[in-house]
């Protein structure tokens, strides 16, 4: 099973723990075996744990602010020795202030569910957000927070810039 970010997995098993015949996990997906007869009662006990779990805001994720087209591939394996990036490590993440650039939205994909921005000499990649959709926002756009990443097409080792949100007038 899987939770979304400030749930706990691994606390809704552990609550049901004398139920299951084995579970274990992390805190975002956890795993569980049942006996036939148990599960009745074990699927009742989840649907009510996970109708009524609370999930907690993480907090905010502190970034930095930077152009993408100043980061290298050399810098970001420098970042990357930092890893590996996950649960209670999260990967950097960067900001550019729309002030500072001009910004070019392009469609990308054959159907064009996809788009990117262009930043100076790099592209902010948005994944499932149609161009059309970046432009009808961009008024209200201060900056954008994204993630480099290693990526390698057509043989060649590329670093790609992930746009994860803009910061709008009236927060993320």
């Amino acid at each position: 099973m899987r939770v979304p970010e400030g749930g706990d997995a691994v606390g809704v098993l552990r609550e049901i723990a004398g139920k299951l015949d084995a579970w274990g996990g992390h805190k975002y997906a956890a795993g569980f075996s049942v006996l036939v007869e148990n599960w009745p009662e074990v699927c009742s006990e989840l649907e009510r744990m996970l109708t009524d779990i609370e999930i907690k805001p993480e907090g905010v994720t502190p970034v930095i602010s930077i152009s993408p087209s100043d980061i290298s591939i050399s810098d970001w394996r420098a970042v990357s020795a930092l890893g590996p990036f996950g649960n209670n490590n999260p990967s950097p993440k960067f900001y550019i202030d729309m002030n500072s650039i001009n910004a070019e939205i392009n469609p990308m994909g054959k159907e064009g569910r996809h788009s990117y921005i262009r930043v100076n000499n790099a592209r902010l990649l948005a994944f499932n957000t149609p161009a059309s959709d970046v432009v009808d926002m961009i008024g209200r756009v201060k900056g954008w927070v994204y993630h480099p990443r290693l990526d390698y097409w057509r043989n060649e080792e590329q670093l790609q810039f992930i746009l994860d949100c803009a910061v709008t007038e009236g927060g993320v």
